[in-house]
């Protein structure tokens, strides 16, 4: 999509969410496939020891179950990969009843710090208007 950083300490994902800004909807319910979701403090972007950092990740929303776990795609590592998310169970990993999982692990815990779900981390969806 392009787009170049105007501000101090702006990333490729924060220039995204500022292109859908402009050229979108932010939204926080109702994705659809295709749209954009973006998440903070999935990593110390800044490095200066803290989770603090807004804006470091972004998937595409591939479709969406009828519990209401999404299934996105993101990148992590060398290869794109499916995750979920269930925006109604942030810190559940997998449901106790049946098993299935409901969010993945975005951040892995360190420092004595616990890992966080998808949805923990969850930050907003974007359907963008090209």
């Amino acid at each position: 999509l392009g787009g170049n950083s105007l501000y101090a300490g702006e990333n490729d994902v924060s220039i995204l969410y500022r292109y859908s800004q402009r050229h979108g909807r932010l939204h926080r319910n109702a994705p659809l496939p295709g749209d954009l979701v973006f998440f903070d403090n999935t990593t110390d972007l800044n490095r200066d020891g803290s989770y603090n950092d807004l804006l470091t990740h972004v998937g595409i929303v591939e479709r969406i179950q009828n519990d209401g776990t999404i299934i996105f795609v993101h990148q992590i590592g060398p290869r794109p990969v499916r995750a979920r998310m269930n925006l109604s169970q942030p810190q559940k990993v997998q449901d106790p009843k049946t098993g299935q999982r409901l969010n993945h692990i975005l951040r892995r815990g360190t420092k004595g710090a616990p890992p966080k779900t998808t949805a923990a981390l969850f930050a907003g969806f974007a359907t963008i208007s090209l």
